[in-house]
């Protein structure tokens, strides 16, 4: 027995100026598709054969550009067509969160999961891995079979969340007839849209919506159960959150939706608990208390959210650094701030070498340019998280001239949120007082690693106020933008 998988995962971001191309996306085939996806060895276990097709992974990004949608688009469908006659089941990995240019459907992965089912009939088991910060829709679990999003913000499950819902595959199509047939799930849909900042799985009331997913799971009557978080950072009439839940039989989806509904209507009734992690405050006030915080401070700058698709330009922090008389002997560090032009200009001097430049790239007030006089302290590249190692281009650090403020400069929107992806830039943040990055809420090891730390409700393209985002096509009333 085979099975095929695939993936296409791309967080776009609206906001974001710039779309996101082909060459933006980590392109794989074979059986480094199998790998990606940390599946390596676990359906030979089952007895299954797998074959790896195509992965396309686009980080957050801008819109998805219709040539790279089309690309991704036909590699899928081609794989299944040249293995359609030997396969017995799919495992899809789909985002939930993307937005193609000029689709009118706007959401490739809901067109991508509908043109696999019409390839391969009603009745072939598909297993759609989520992550949670994408959007679902009853049409979408009628295309699959099986659906399993990450519990975990950040998604420090993804690896087992695969490896679970790959097992139950395995399971559904060894015994068809146990599974009696065309599994449906049940779906949920909520009208909630709020941003990953304020639904952190640590924090209630996620943090008890996942208790209640494990407890709905271990139901014999069920074989999986998610809850979606939604995605807010485009406009379309699939945003939302949503639950939904798979049941073991056919017979038993009236008890899956009923189950959907019970967390559905508990959801709702906490709806105004979801809160921003830990220390949010004014961008004024964050500076202020990473000062006085005593150890390692973090300072995330959330309107410059790289891990949700912001392009990492901003320099309104730096600025707001730069005004100050001092900084109370502190070394701080801002990692990375994204611009192409000034990284080609400083990447041809090496450590110690005293460099001259504007870094900024100037697409609104937020990037204006800082006039930067400092001397290179660290000269690395930049790699992807997630154990990729490809290196990604430079990432050259400078110390500003008269100051303890050192800013790693970069030519790709890269977000770092792993201290291994710090060590390729040659740098090691437990060597500064305060780092700031571009992320919203903190990362695992940032977070393990500081004594403090606090996430500035900057503005800019991943703005983490919700009502202050404008919406057209979303369905109303929706929660908070409405007060429902």
């Amino acid at each position: 027995m085979k099975i095929l998988v695939a993936s296409f995962a791309a967080e776009s971001n609206a906001a974001v100026r710039k779309p996101c191309t082909i060459d933006q996306f980590i392109i794989k085939y074979g059986y480094d598709v199998i790998k990606a996806h940390g599946l390596d060895g676990l359906f030979e276990k089952e007895g299954f054969e797998p074959i790896g097709t195509f992965y396309a992974f686009g980080h957050s990004r801008g819109l998805v550009d219709p040539e790279a949608y089309q690309f991704c688009l036909d590699q899928i469908l081609k794989g299944v067509r040249e293995h359609l006659d030997e396969i017995d089941g799919i495992f899809l990995h789909l985002h939930g969160a993307s937005s193609v240019i000029g689709l009118p459907e706007s959401s490739a992965d809901h067109v991508i999961l509908r043109e696999v089912r019409r390839l391969v009939g009603e009745e072939l088991p598909i297993a759609v891995c989520m992550d949670p910060h994408g959007n679902a829709t009853e049409e979408f679990c009628r295309y699959a079979t099986l659906v399993r999003g990450y519990r975990e913000s950040p998604h420090t499950d993804e690896l087992e969340c695969h490896r679970l819902l790959a097992r139950k595959l395995c399971a559904v199509v060894r015994d068809r007839v146990k599974y009696s047939g065309r599994i449906r799930t049940a779906i949920c849909k909520l009208p909630i849209l709020l941003g990953g900042e304020r639904c952190v799985s640590t924090d209630e009331p996620l943090l008890t919506i996942n208790k209640k997913l494990d407890e709905i799971e271990a139901d014999p009557k069920v074989l999986l159960a998610t809850y979606l978080v939604g995605y807010l950072r485009h406009d379309d009439d699939k945003c939302g959150a949503c639950v939904m839940v798979t049941p073991s039989k056919e017979e038993y989806y009236d008890y899956a939706k009923l189950k959907c509904d019970e967390l559905g209507a508990w959801v709702w009734d906490h709806r105004r608990d979801f809160h921003f992690t830990g220390v949010a405050d004014e961008p004024e006030n964050a500076v202020t208390r990473a000062l006085q915080a005593e150890g390692f401070a973090v300072i995330t700058d959330s309107g410059d959210n790289m891990t949700a698709g912001s392009a990492g330009y901003n320099t309104f922090v730096l600025a707001q650094f730069l005004r100050l008389p001092d900084t109370k002997g502190k070394k701080v560090l801002f990692v990375p701030i994204v611009d192409p032009v000034a990284c080609g200009k400083i990447a041809g001097n090496k450590v110690r070498d005293h460099v001259s430049f504007d870094l900024g790239v100037n697409e609104d007030e937020m990037s204006a340019p800082v006039h930067i006089e400092g001397v290179i302290t660290a000269y690395g590249h930049q790699i992807h998280s997630y154990g990729e190692t490809e290196n990604m281009g430079p990432a050259v650090t400078v110390r500003i001239d008269g100051t303890q403020l050192y800013v790693t400069v970069v030519s790709k929107s890269i977000f770092y949120i792993e201290f291994a992806q710090l060590k390729a830039s040659d740098l090691n943040a437990l060597d500064y007082d305060i780092c700031v990055v571009k992320q919203g809420y903190i990362f695992p090891d940032f977070k393990k690693a500081a004594s403090f730390y606090v996430m500035s409700l900057t503005d800019g393209t991943t703005n983490q106020r919700t009502e202050r985002l404008t919406y057209r096509r979303i369905r109303r009333p929706m929660f908070p933008i409405d007060d429902i």
